[in-house]
């Protein structure tokens, strides 16, 4: 009755071989499972690793320096046993390495080249002997690591380097350019000064050109009058040869001494107040025997409510005057100008259109230059000096407002100026 029986020896014996065989299957789990833990952990450190080198390149104005010195305390951290590692960059003779940096048969190297050529090397130690865990006491990915990074440092040096030549060259240039800005100010004031001395004596010039000027067409006057005794047709011609080219000149003078005055800051407005629409007219009956000539029609079209503004009548008469006369100038016989006013934006807005000649494009920028004409056989058949319309914006400018032109060759032009509406009175 004591005595187990056979069966259930056999039974214990059965468990017991199952039993064992169950808990090595689980040890040989257990053993993956850490492995796996364990390699996910280095993959991990390997990619903070990288990541970390990323933020610490894009640190605004770090320094080379500053970078391998970096990386030399990033690199521990990213190996099996940090406690036991250390790290050294070496570049173009210089090494950056971490305070318990020590040399020993434990090591990986990476070559560091820039531009294709050896510049240094990236070096990782463990600085005693370690067990060998898995796959020994460097992995793979290690390997791989130190290679990846070393290839980065490459790229990042020649990055740097090509930063700090185009700092030194911009720093050469905005010296040049400083220097040369300075150069510059003192010719310009050179300039300034010998403008307004040409332009001072212009305009102190006035009464010796003009006076004996003005005797001689008036003296050409008395004598196409007939006055002294009556002219063949040979002095009658003669006469009025004189009489037209004094004319030509005496406003050619006057067109250069408002100009020097302009520029010399010696032109001040008169203002005043003045009804618009009659200036119109008055500009008109002047222009009206020259449109005749042609067989041209001036046409005024002139807003209700654009009636007295305040400005320099005479200014204004002489912009009016000098558009006009140019539009006529430039049309065809039986062509068309005309005039068109509104107040626009607080502004006195004029145009003046002709079915004239045009304007080729190249040649807009010319337009309101000083002694500048358009290179065109049309210049040459009209003749002129350039410095109607060059005198015409600086009276519109001295008045605060703008004028501009646009033109077809072929088809006419049509030019716009502005005048600030003042409330202000003279």
């Amino acid at each position: 009755m004591g005595q187990k029986r056979p069966a259930l020896e056999e039974e214990e014996d059965l468990f017991k071989l199952y039993s064992e065989r169950l808990i090595r299957k689980l040890d040989s789990k257990k053993i993956d499972l850490e492995k796996a833990n364990h390699d996910v952990g280095e993959r991990v450190k390997e990619l903070n690793c990288l990541h970390n080198l990323t933020e610490l390149v894009e640190k605004p104005n770090i320094s080379l320096e500053g970078i391998l010195l970096g990386i030399v305390n990033l690199l521990p951290p990213a190996w099996q046993y940090p406690d036991i590692t250390c790290a050294r960059v070496i570049f173009e003779g210089k090494e950056s390495k971490t305070d318990n940096f020590k040399t020993t048969k434990w090591k990986q190297l990476a070559d560091i080249k820039v531009h294709g050529k050896m510049a240094g090397s990236v070096e990782v130690y463990y600085l005693e002997e370690k067990r060998v865990c898995y796959e020994g006491p460097f992995l793979k990915e290690e390997s791989d690591l130190i290679e990846t990074i070393a290839e980065r440092l490459g790229k990042i040096i020649e990055r740097k380097q090509l930063e700090s030549k185009l700092k030194d060259y911009t720093k050469d240039l905005e010296k040049e350019v400083g220097e040369r800005t300075k150069e510059l100010i003192v010719i310009n004031k050179h300039l300034e000064k010998a403008s307004r001395a040409k332009s001072e004596f212009l305009a102190n010039m006035s009464h010796e050109l003009r006076t004996p000027l003005n005797s001689i067409i008036g003296f050409a006057e008395l004598l196409q009058l007939e006055k002294f005794g009556q002219l063949t047709e040979k002095q009658a011609r003669y006469v009025n040869n004189i009489l037209t080219s004094g004319r030509h000149l005496l406003g050619l003078i006057n067109d250069i001494l408002d100009l020097s005055k302009v520029e010399s800051g010696k032109m001040e407005l008169v203002l005043s107040e003045c009804s618009f629409p009659e200036l119109i007219e008055s500009i008109k009956i002047i222009l009206k025997e020259l449109a005749f000539k042609k067989n041209i029609t001036i046409e005024s079209h002139i807003a209700p409510k654009v009636s007295v503004i305040n400005a320099d009548e005479k200014k204004v008469k002489q912009i009016m005057y000098n558009l006009l006369s140019n539009a006529i100038k430039f049309t065809p016989d039986g062509g068309k100008v005309d005039v068109k006013a509104d107040i626009k934006d607080e502004e006195l807005r004029v145009s003046v259109a002709d079915t004239g000649i045009g304007i080729k494009q190249e040649d807009m920028d010319k337009l309101f230059k000083t002694f500048q004409q358009i290179d065109s056989e049309y210049t040459q058949k009209y003749g002129g000096t350039g410095l109607g319309l060059s005198l015409t914006k600086k009276l519109v400018e001295l008045h605060g407002g703008k004028i501009w032109a646009e033109s077809e060759l072929g088809k006419g032009s049509t030019f716009t100026f502005t005048i600030p509406l003042r409330k202000d009175k003279a």
